[in-house]
């Protein structure tokens, strides 16, 4: 893992050689409102990509790595009012572009105990949070509240939440 290829006039083309900045897995590619593409990894941390060109080495970014952040970064998504967050081992953080750091991104209410594996922001402006064996937890923005679903309960398919989407008609 750790390289990334570009398809471009249906030609492939390497961004970046696997080991030249990531040494594991690729887990996410985000852009935020700015147009800034982060690019995150397993055990590397993230890089902000602010100015692309053919391949990394030519292009202009910073690494995140542990401190503030985590090496391990298991994804990224970029939400509807344009803040960028990001799944660690360390919780969940959102970038701060004003301050140009990495914060703890928290609603009260959220899932602490459990690692979360995945979120997404639905077409309603509702934030969904798969956690590793701790069940799907749905925050309702309008009511600013959580609501739970379980396996046994609510019968979801299993605890373990690895991909949260959206069907055409609103389904989750």
């Amino acid at each position: 893992g750790g390289g990334i290829s570009i398809l471009e006039n249906n030609k492939f083309s390497i961004f970046s050689k696997p080991e030249e900045v990531f040494n594991s897995d690729i887990t996410a590619i985000a852009s935020d409102s700015s147009g800034v593409i982060w690019i995150s990894s397993e055990l590397t941390g993230t890089i902000k990509l602010t100015d692309a060109k053919k391949s990394l080495k030519e292009s202009k970014y910073e690494h995140f790595i542990g401190n503030e952040l985590s090496d391990r970064v298991y994804g990224a998504r970029t939400l509807k009012n344009g803040e960028t967050i990001f799944i660690t081992d360390a919780f969940l953080k959102r970038y701060n572009p004003k301050e140009q750091k990495f914060e703890n991104f928290e609603i009260d209410g959220m899932p602490r105990f459990f690692q979360i594996t995945n979120f997404y922001e639905d077409s309603k402006g509702h934030l969904w949070f798969g956690t590793y064996h701790g069940g799907l937890y749905e925050y309702q923005t309008d009511l600013k509240t959580f609501k739970f679903y379980d396996y046994l309960r609510d019968g979801i398919g299993s605890n373990w939440i690895t991909v949260i989407s959206e069907g055409a008609k609103g389904e989750i």
